[in-house]
């Protein structure tokens, strides 16, 4: 009895992960790794011919056809041109948070000599690097926030179906 319970229960979270079997998987070129695509996901991209980005939910993918279906059209997998990943740049964030790190901590450093020392006062150039350096790094956070990702050149698109 227990051998039968264990196994209509694997049938079940068999059948359950089964739609986790279809997906589509970003690669770049010369990688063996690649970024899996799940329906669900919002997706921003730029189609063939139109330089407008559109943002859209990945509601079903039709791997016999290569169509995928947004929440209010329908595009082939080959008519994308643009894919604009969310995930930072291996750069710009350090960058943005170290440089915004920095000017915080000259900040504290310089009142706290100004507070502990007589011979030191806090003046304008303290206050001017520690500005300028928060502003530049919360900048480079914020203006290079996104990857372009160019599907014709370095990148491709695929339906990965592994469903039975």
């Amino acid at each position: 009895m227990q051998t039968k319970f264990l196994l209509v229960l694997g049938l079940f979270l068999f059948a359950y992960s089964a739609n986790a079997q279809l997906f589509l998987n970003l690669e770049k070129t010369g990688s063996p790794y690649g970024k899996r695509i799940y329906p669900g996901k919002v997706m921003v991209f730029k189609i063939e011919g139109d330089e407008m980005w559109r943002s859209s939910e990945l509601i079903e993918i039709i791997p016999e056809t290569n169509i995928l279906v947004f929440e209010d059209q329908a595009h082939k997998v080959e008519d994308l041109k643009s894919i604009r990943d969310d995930s930072r740049s291996k750069w710009s964030g350090p960058l943005g948070t170290s440089l915004f790190t920095f000017g915080l901590s000259w900040s504290f450093y310089a009142t706290g000599a100004h507070l502990f020392d007589d011979t030191y006062t806090y003046s304008k150039r303290d206050a001017i690097l520690t500005g300028s350096t928060m502003l530049v790094g919360w900048s480079v956070r914020r203006l290079f926030r996104f990857k372009t990702l160019k599907l014709e050149k370095n990148y491709g698109l695929r339906i990965i179906d592994m469903r039975i």
